[in-house]
């Protein structure tokens, strides 16, 4: 049977020309072990360079190392959480901002902002309602396609409130 994969609509990590080769071979990955697809596997099985996932991955060990290290440095900053007064919330939150690096142009990027200038700056308040919106809609299109089925109707309401919020 023939499958059509395509790149989730928003998605910056594929394009929809690389969606079906890499679709297809994942999935293939999958069929091999039984069903289940770890990440650690499909790294080990796109080191071959005849891999249709070989390209996905930075194999140079310096700039992969560097990557890493940058995602690491995203994991720390969001698993810090700032207490004010009886509440716990995240201290750096992650918005994305016009920023300019050393010897860069100013880019949109993200950033991660001391909850407390957040709190004090219009602009960066504001930024973080707007991601919270975001991340409403888009958590309501991820599962919206599975509201038929049993489990998710509890999210009924939750579905109800994502759209009175797009309204406005």
């Amino acid at each position: 049977m023939k499958r059509t994969f395509r790149a989730r609509k928003g998605s910056w990590v594929v394009s929809n020309k690389k969606a079906q080769p890499y679709g297809e071979e994942l999935h293939r990955l999958a069929e091999k072990a039984g069903g289940k697809l770890t990440p650690h596997h499909v790294v080990k099985k796109a080191k071959s360079k005849r891999s249709p996932l070989h390209d996905y991955f930075e194999w140079n060990d310096s700039k992969a190392a560097i990557e890493y290290r940058v995602f690491q440095a995203r994991q720390l900053m969001g698993a810090i959480e700032i207490v004010i007064g009886n509440k716990q919330l995240k201290a750096f939150p992650n918005l994305e901002i016009p920023v300019t690096e050393e010897d860069c142009a100013e880019v949109i990027t993200q950033s991660y902002i001391p909850l407390e200038i957040v709190i004090g700056d219009e602009f960066f308040l504001n930024q973080l309602i707007e991601q919270a919106h975001g991340e409403m809609a888009a958590w309501g299109k991820r599962y919206r396609e599975y509201k038929s089925l049993k489990g998710f109707k509890k999210f009924k309401p939750i579905f109800k409130e994502i759209d009175q919020l797009q309204l406005t």
